[in-house]
């Protein structure tokens, strides 16, 4: 999936429910979501984003961001 995020900030505000192996590419941040990381914690991504699954997933995975846009 890719989301286009020029002059906007997107935190992905949940880790759980995400497949262990997810990556999160943008111009400014990167993550692979692994074992043990704090379900809790804020990531933020800005500018062209891709989000790559590990595999074809069964069930639908749903991702939570606070989009923040600027003028």
């Amino acid at each position: 999936m890719e989301i286009v995020a020029y002059n906007q900030h997107w935190y992905l505000s949940r880790l759980d429910g995400i497949p262990v192996g997810t990556t999160i590419t943008s111009d400014t941040n990167i993550i692979v979501v692994s074992q043990g990381m704090n379900p809790e914690s804020l990531h933020e991504f800005s500018g062209q984003m891709i989000i790559e699954l590990p595999a074809e997933q069964a069930e639908p995975i749903f991702l939570e961001f606070i989009q923040i846009l600027t003028k």
